[in-house]
Formats: structure tokens, C-alpha cells, sequence
């Protein structure tokens, strides 16, 4: 009997034994469980936030893209522009070389005052216009101011003081009146030495001719308006 009793409390123990073991698995497996569920959460909060901070950076990327390419469609635009620019410069060069001959071609017809006030214009023009450091729009500049000037001597009537060489090759000192670029006067202060002037392919042509002399004079004092205007027959070559 007691042998049997031993058996039975042997088993029970061992039951018992087992049992327990089996809670405290099921306790380590149920604290194991909450704290990965913590860990998990933890996790899922470090990947929703990495997640999300990819996401900011590659819709940075995104728009630095389409800013790159914005701007590699202006860069392209400005350089076609640059081209089409220094293409119309380089016409604008080759017309003000036409027009630079042209100018120094009229050059020797230009009476003496102008060509005096131009002086400076005509030293800007370059020798060589394919070797000058001269820019376009300076050059451009100078044949405008020279062609401004000439029109406006041509469109007025000038007074000048000047010498003249007379018959006997001496200087004289007169005054010029010219009738724009086409026709001039002069006489001198005696009113011995007069005579006409016009334009020539060599530069200006003079003559004498003593008997103007008084005419040229009251020309010249209506110009003033140190005489009263009245109608002046003078010659005109």
C-alpha cells in the first residue's frame, strides 16, 4: 500500500513539476510577446519615420530634377540667344566697315571746320577693322556722331574764320560763309581779297574773285544781322 501511495505522489510531484514549468513557459512567452509588441511598435514608429524622411528626400531629388532640367532648358534657350546675338553683331560689324570707307571716302570733301570738330570721330575709326579693340557699338557710336555732324552742317548755313592763301601765295585771314557743304564765300577784312569755294574730289576747291569782295561782305553782315537782309544776287559755282 505504501508503495503504491509513493508511486502516486511520485507521479503528482511530477505533474505538478511539469505543470508549473509549462505556466512559467507560457508566462515567458507572454512577457517575451509584450515586449516585442512594444519593440514592434518602437520599430514601426522608426520605419514610419524613416519612411517618411526617404520620402521628403526623394521628392527633393524629384523637384531638384525638374529645377536641373528647367534649367538646362534656359541655359540652352540663353545660349541660342547668345548665338543669334554675337551672329547679328557680326553683321552689324560688317555693315559699319561699309560704312567706316564711306565716311573716310568723303572725308577730303568735308570743309575745314567740320573736318576739325570731326577729327576725334575719324581717329576712332580703326586701320583694321577685323583687328581693333574697338567694339562693335563703339565704332558705331563714332559713324553716327561723324554722320550727325555732317548733317547738321549740311542743314545750316556756317560762319568761319579761316586763312587763305591769296595770288601771291601769302595767308590772309577771312571769313568763310558756307552754304552747307555745297557752296562757300569769303572775303577779307579790307575787302581786297575775296572769293568762292566748293567741294572738289581732292578736298575743297578756292578761287579769288576781288570784285565779290563787297558782296560777300553784306552776306556776311545779313548773317549777322549787322546789315538790313535785302535780296543778294552772289555767285554759286
Amino acid at each position: 500500500m505504501c508503495a503504491v501511495a509513493s508511486g502516486q505522489n511520485a507521479i503528482v510531484k511530477e505533474t505538478q513539476d511539469r505543470l508549473k514549468k509549462w505556466v512559467e513557459t507560457r508566462q515567458l512567452i507572454s512577457e517575451e510577446a509584450a515586449s516585442w509588441m512594444e519593440e514592434k511598435d518602437v520599430l514601426q514608429q522608426s520605419i514610419d519615420l524613416f519612411q517618411a524622411e526617404s520620402n521628403k528626400i526623394q521628392a527633393d531629388i524629384d523637384e531638384a530634377n525638374s529645377e536641373e532640367s528647367q534649367y538646362a532648358e534656359e541655359y540652352q534657350e540663353q545660349e541660342a540667344l547668345n548665338e543669334n546675338l554675337k551672329l547679328a553683331l557680326k553683321e552689324l560689324g560688317e555693315q559699319v566697315s561699309q560704312i567706316e570707307r564711306s565716311v573716310l571716302d568723303f572725308r577730303p570733301a568735308l570743309p575745314a571746320p567740320l573736318a576739325e570738330k570731326l577729327e576725334p570721330f575719324f581717329n576712332r575709326i580703326p586701320e583694321d577693322p577685323e583687328n581693333t579693340k574697338l567694339s562693335v557699338p563703339e565704332r558705331v557710336q563714332s559713324v553716327v556722331g561723324i554722320l550727325s555732324e555732317v548733317d547738321k552742317f549740311q542743314s545750316a548755313i556756317t560762319l568761319a574764320g579761316e586763312l587763305r592763301t591769296n595770288d601771291s601765295g601769302a595767308e590772309i585771314q577771312v571769313q568763310t560763309l558756307y552754304l552747307g557743304l555745297a557752296q562757300a564765300w569769303f572775303v577779307n577784312a579790307n575787302g581786297d581779297f575775296a572769293g568762292t569755294g566748293k567741294p572738289g574730289p581732292d578736298g575743297w576747291i578756292w578761287k579769288s574773285d576781288p570784285l565779290i569782295a563787297d558782296k560777300v561782305s553784306k552776306l556776311i553782315g545779313m548773317y549777322e544781322n549787322t546789315v538790313p537782309a535785302v535780296y543778294l544776287a552772289v555767285p554759286i559755282e
